[in-house]
């Protein structure tokens, strides 16, 4: 899903997802047909529209969001304000003005010196056994991802000079590898569809892993 206030970007995103077609105007089914078969393609593209009955069950599903940001964003606050005062634990920086925030993740910062030197990844595994849900790290770099290597693609073997260019291991990017590695705890947004409890057996949780951080080492 994507919006924008740019006219011409809209026209472009449109028939970017429907075969390359030049998007309607409003009017009559006739009208709309004509001005499809008149003007034609004018981006290369593919067919990227979803079925009825997929647009059917996001409808259905789409009711449910309103409750559920709302719902989100106040646990997040919640856990947030509980993070606070937990020792090696720092809160994403939220946007100075932000008043309604949505979540794909709920993340923080994690200091292993305050934690007897557990490392993040076995800090990870702990607090997941813990709860009976998955914390991860963050993405991995594009420096080192699975989901990016371009050079498996036949498509960008243009060139060797071009190659070379888009070769991710010819780049170096310390802070996000740090991040990856060594800070970074990430939870799918539907921990925070829990309640007020919930959220406190997260900190709670927290507080056990440095009680027996001896245990886990």
């Amino acid at each position: 899903m994507i919006t924008t206030d740019d006219d011409s970007l809209a026209e472009k995103l449109d028939a970017l997802r429907n075969c390359g077609r030049r998007p309607a105007k409003l009017g009559s089914f006739e009208k709309n047909l004509g001005n499809y078969v008149m003007k034609g393609n004018f981006i290369q593209s593919g067919n990227y529209r979803i079925t009825e009955f997929q647009a059917a069950v996001l409808l259905g599903q789409l009711e449910k969001l309103p409750e559920q940001i709302c719902a989100r964003e106040e646990n997040a606050l919640y856990l947030r304000s509980l993070l606070e005062s937990v020792k090696g634990i720092q809160n994403v920086r939220r946007q100075e003005g932000t008043e309604l925030q949505t979540y794909f993740n709920f993340a923080f910062r994690y200091d292993k010196t305050a934690f007897g030197g557990l490392s993040a990844q076995k800090f990870r595994e702990a607090l997941s056994a813990e709860l009976g849900f998955p914390f991860t790290a963050s993405y991995q770099p594009l420096t080192n991802c699975d989901l990016y290597c371009p050079l498996t693609k036949k498509r960008h073997r243009i060139s060797e000079e071009y190659q070379a260019a888009i070769e991710p291991s010819r780049f170096q990017a310390p802070v996000a590898e740090r991040i990856f590695l060594e800070t970074s705890v990430c939870a799918h947004h539907a921990i925070l569809l829990g309640t007020k409890s919930d959220m406190e057996n997260i900190a709670e949780a927290i507080e056990k892993i440095r009680e027996n951080v001896k245990e886990l080492q």
